[in-house]
């Protein structure tokens, strides 16, 4: 799904995790510091769906928005420790 609207819109979508199983998931150096943020509003239980970072730069747009897994997610996608 996320490669189909990237292609239509012409916009690069990543997914990226701090405990990733993929190379291709490992966060950049910003990526990393949004990703600890939203570790931080997790223990503060302020962490929504609604959580979300945005920033602007000279020739991009960064953004970033939390995947909330539950229960049913982790049968398929691994144990709450594995991700």
């Amino acid at each position: 799904m996320a490669d189909n609207i990237a292609e239509k819109e012409n916009i690069y979508i990543k997914r990226v995790s701090l405990k990733y199983r993929n190379l291709n998931d490992k966060p950049d150096s910003y990526e990393e510091e949004k990703l600890i943020f939203f570790e931080k509003l997790k223990e503060d239980n302020k962490l929504n769906p609604d959580s979300e970072v945005f920033e602007k730069t000279d020739n991009s747009y960064r953004y970033m928005k939390p995947i909330i897994a539950n229960k049913s997610c982790l049968q398929c996608h691994g144990t709450k420790s594995e991700v």
